[in-house]
């Protein structure tokens, strides 16, 4: 997987802003199999983020901005994530697809199924 070796990173954005350290990794699973199938038209965009129209300098900066994001630490998007449930993240990042939240939820629970999902 191009997102190897990317593991503390995600955790440590997941804790800096307040979201489960498998949200990230499990939309990245769902959206590009897990950065093998990555946006083309964006850079560094491997988690579908602004349906595959924001590119990122880096896969750091990736992490970096869509963590701050889902976890309401962005001005620009904090009414959207702002104090929401992992499942209400979910619904409003993808609202298209009716199964969406239980898709990323089920990749969560792979990654670590004794953690409970909040």
């Amino acid at each position: 997987s191009p997102l190897e070796g990317m593991g503390m990173k995600f955790v440590l954005e997941a804790e800096e802003n307040g979201i489960d350290y498998r949200l990230l990794v499990a939309i990245a699973g769902r959206e590009s199999t897990f950065g093998k199938n990555a946006c083309k038209k964006a850079l560094n965009s491997w988690m579908g983020y602004g349906s595959c129209r924001m590119s990122f300098k880096s896969p750091d900066d990736a992490i970096e901005r869509v963590s701050a994001s889902l976890g309401g630490n962005d001005d620009k998007t904090d009414q959207h994530y702002a104090g929401k449930t992992t499942a209400q993240i979910l619904r409003k990042y993808n609202s298209v697809i009716p199964n969406y939240p239980q898709e990323v939820m089920r990749i969560m629970k792979k990654i670590d199924k004794d953690e409970p999902i909040v």
